[in-house]
Formats: structure tokens, sequence, C-alpha cells
């Protein structure tokens, strides 16, 4: 399996690499190898590379803000998305989030555009895909309450759109890699789709002046 998707290196822009040092991609800054280390470019090449590993071992990393890997490595493929993952647009009045955009930066995204309900992901460390794993919150909010659905990828590169009354959004946790909801099997979070509403803004007039 290593040897195939070593392979496929030199037919992708996605970056693989063997025996890879993967604790400098935490934010620990710790930890052993992985047999296999991917950073993935877009969906497309997600797709071919999970069809490749098929069902062997393989963790998406996220950021690596809440990941501690052992020191004697990961006998498997870690996933890290690309820049092809890192994308925030508007579409229909929903926003559409790369699972790979920090949590911060879709606050901040949604600060300049005056979309409110997003504040709260400013105190929280990690990327949105992640977000949505664990239904991350502060604040007195939660993902749960801003999201509608999740595009994922399982691991046999399958597409689909998952809402999240499937997702059995609790605390800190979701089923996401639940095989009774819709075969998912073991899946990578890719596109967020996020419902929103505009903050009104007021103009302050100071009379007799």
């Amino acid at each position: 399996m290593s040897k195939k998707i070593i392979e496929l290196a030199d037919k992708l822009k996605s970056k693989i690499y063997s025996d890879y040092n993967a604790g400098k991609h935490t934010w620990f800054r710790t930890g052993g190898n992985a047999k296999i280390f991917a950073i993935v470019e877009d969906n497309l090449e997600l797709e071919i590379i999970l069809n490749e590993i098929n069902n062997e071992n393989f963790y998406i990393i996220g950021s690596g803000s809440n990941l501690l890997i052992r020191d004697n490595g990961y006998n498997g493929t870690l996933i890290k998305l690309g820049k092809g993952f890192n994308t925030i647009n508007i579409n229909d009045n929903k926003l559409e989030v790369g699972a790979s955009i920090l949590d911060i930066n879709l606050s901040n995204y949604a600060l300049r555009q005056n979309i409110e309900g997003f504040e709260f992901y400013s105190g929280i460390p990690g990327s949105i895909g992640g977000a949505v794993k664990m239904n991350a919150g502060c604040y007195g909010s939660e993902t749960v309450d801003v999201i509608n659905s999740i595009e994922i990828c399982d691991n046999f590169g399958q597409r689909k759109i998952i809402t999240k009354d499937k997702l059995n959004l609790k605390y800190r946790s979701s089923e996401i890699n639940n095989t009774d909801i819709e075969n998912l099997g073991k899946s990578i979070v890719e596109k967020v789709y996020a419902k929103f509403n505009v903050k009104l803004e007021w103009e302050v007039k100071i009379i007799g002046e």
C-alpha cells in the first residue's frame, strides 16, 4: 500500500512523504514519524489517495492543535488538507467553508462580512473540520448552532452531503464516523455549510449639536 501511495507523488500536486516527521505539524512540535504523510491539494486528489489507501490505517490531523503523536510514530497514512480546502465563499445565503480553514480565520471573515454568530470561534484553536467533528464551542455557543450540513469523503473516496440532524452533535462529540449513518464508514470532512445572519447596523445621530 505505502509503495503505491508514494508512486502517486509524481502524478499529483499533493505532497506525499514516507517515514516523515509528523510531529512538526502539531502545535506541541513533538512525536514520532508517520509511515506516510500526505498534504492533499484538493478534493479530487483526496479521492484518489483514499481509493489507494482503501481500508488501511489513516488519520486526518487538521491543524494539529489538539493532537499528540506517539514517539514510536503512526503505522499508517496521516492526511493534512492543503490549500484546496482553505476557502470561504458565500453562496445562496450560506457560508461554504473549507475544512482546513482555521476557526479564528472563519470568525474574522464573518466579522469583515458583517455576519453574526461566529464570534465564538475566535476563542477556539484548530480548524473548522475538527470543530464539526467535536462540536467545538465556547462562550455559550457551539458548532451545532451555526452549521446546516457538511460534505464528506469516506474511506472509499465517495463524497456525500450529510445534514446536521444525522450527525448527532452533542457536547464535544459527533457521529461522523458512525457506519450506521448513510454507511459513512471512516470519513473526512471536506466542507461545511453554515447558516448566517447579517448584523443590523444602527446609525447614531446626536441631536442638538
